[in-house]
């Protein structure tokens, strides 16, 4: 199971104890985790998270939603078995699934790239012009490319709308 909470949110300070108590007592048995929303942005977006805090237990493939008392019974309840009563979510919203895992790799994108350039920036110290050309190259040269081979493909093609007498003076 996992909390996804936020540190300025007065549910989720409510809920810190609630939540110690629960892995303490499921220790062993089912893992227990949180993830602060506020530094996770990529992966609280690709949980689809819209209010703090917000419960989920996965389960191979499979993300369900807890939407019950935010006590330590009820939540062992739904550890223990509970969650086999709550419908899953479908598998493009859930975060664990084969589409969830590919979203977040594309979510967590912009943020490796921002690490990436801060590393050659700071540590490197590559010039901020030459990381903006290099940047902007990459897509201008696979754009390049594609408009070349779309180029070279359509090219020796005849198109549908020439006429049949054009079409054999083309071939």
């Amino acid at each position: 199971m996992i909390d996804i909470f936020a540190p300025w949110c007065p549910h989720c300070r409510d809920l810190e104890k609630t939540w110690a108590a629960l892995a303490t007592e499921l220790k062993g048995s089912i893992h227990i985790g949180k993830i602060d929303g506020t530094k996770e942005k990529a992966l609280m977006q690709r949980f689809d998270v819209e209010a703090f805090p917000t419960i989920y237990h996965l389960r191979t493939g499979e993300t369900r939603q807890y939407d019950g008392k935010r006590t330590l019974p009820a939540l062992l309840e739904f550890a223990r078995g509970g969650w086999q009563e709550v419908k899953p979510l479908p598998f493009y919203q859930a975060p664990n699934s084969l589409y969830g895992r590919i979203s977040g790799r594309l979510l967590g994108l912009p943020n490796q790239a921002k690490e990436y350039y801060i590393y050659l920036h700071q540590e490197k110290h590559y010039s901020q012009l030459v990381l903006l050309a290099s940047f902007l190259a990459v897509p201008i040269t696979i754009g390049m490319g594609l408009i070349c081979a779309l180029d070279a493909y359509y090219s020796r093609q005849p198109h549908p709308w020439t006429p049949p007498v054009a079409r054999a003076h083309h071939d």
